[in-house]
């Protein structure tokens, strides 16, 4: 089976390539906008958004099997997330990839993000929730959601939407929260939380991410799915886990007086659909993979 992985150096693309190198029977097809490798593997440099540069790439390949769609351009601020270029941009990416699917009647695994739902309201949000997405990147993860679907219902491709929230894991180069949090607590400075330290968000181990997507291929499965931990947490909560994995650590949790921007974020998600129809069921808890993440950030990562 040929499969192909877009966005293979990013963070999660790295995590796939190492999972499906561990596979049998696989011949494994990686590309990202920069090219290059990831563990030995060569990634070819392709420009997603050129359909002229995916049909070159495409020529002379085998028919693909399974895409697993990871490319796209991901905001680094709150600024950035309202981007034209970020939202026409992750649309083209979207379209060219669809169109390689057809004309090989691959099946599509698209990476789409939690984002696309409001998250003001303490309760489970579910896939048949209507989305409302608040910013143009979110806006793009689910316009592709959509094209996905209607090359699913008008050429019969299989199409899985996998709505990740909040993803990290060892080596994530991104400053997330919880980058920052363990980067405190490994130097003994203080974690500083925002607001009431009430925001509420789902954080997904990179190993849970990475079985959602295999199991989706290997279901061939269509529609949108929760990828989540099942178990949101408050950022004081958070803070208290790090400090609980770390805890030679001397630092302390202090309120910066500051408001928190997503103070009435609260990222709760229903993984029953997930659970039910792929046979997704998270195996790493918040305090493991921190723990998996500091020993990381201990040896360089």
């Amino acid at each position: 089976m040929d499969v192909l992985v877009t966005g293979a150096t990013g963070f999660m693309g790295r995590h796939l390539v190492r999972f499906l190198t561990r596979q049998s029977g696989l011949e494994l097809w990686c590309i990202s906008r920069n090219g290059g490798q990831v563990d030995g593997i060569h990634v070819d440099s392709v420009d997603l958004t050129s359909y002229e540069e995916v049909a070159q790439w495409h020529r002379n390949k085998p028919i693909i099997d399974t895409i697993f769609h990871l490319a796209a351009l991901i905001p680094s601020s709150s600024e950035s997330s309202e981007s034209d270029d970020m939202f026409f941009n992750n649309l083209l990416m979207m379209k060219n990839i669809i169109s390689l699917g057809v004309s090989d009647k691959s099946s599509i695994v698209n990476i789409s993000s939690s984002s696309i739902y409001s998250m003001d309201n303490n309760v489970p949000l579910t896939e048949d929730m209507l989305p409302q997405p608040d910013n143009l990147y979110s806006l793009s993860k689910y316009t592709g959601e959509l094209l996905c679907d209607i090359a699913h219902m008008r050429y019969g491709i299989s199409a899985a939407n996998l709505r990740i929230s909040a993803p990290y894991g060892p080596c994530q180069k991104v400053q997330t929260v919880i980058n920052v949090f363990l980067r405190a607590a490994l130097e003994s400075r203080e974690i500083t939380v925002f607001g009431s330290g009430n925001r509420t968000q789902d954080f997904t181990y990179i190993d849970d991410v990475i079985q959602a997507i295999w199991l989706a291929c290997r279901k061939k499965a269509s529609g949108a799915y929760n990828i989540a931990s099942g178990k949101a947490v408050t950022m004081c909560e958070l803070a208290k886990t790090v400090l609980h994995v770390e805890p030679q650590s001397k630092s302390e949790i202090v309120y910066s007086g500051t408001p928190d921007s997503q103070e009435t974020c609260r990222g709760v998600f229903s993984i029953e659909k997930a659970r039910n129809v792929l046979g997704y069921v998270p195996q790493t808890s918040l305090e493991n993979g921190l723990l998996h993440c500091m020993d990381a950030m201990k040896n360089g990562g």
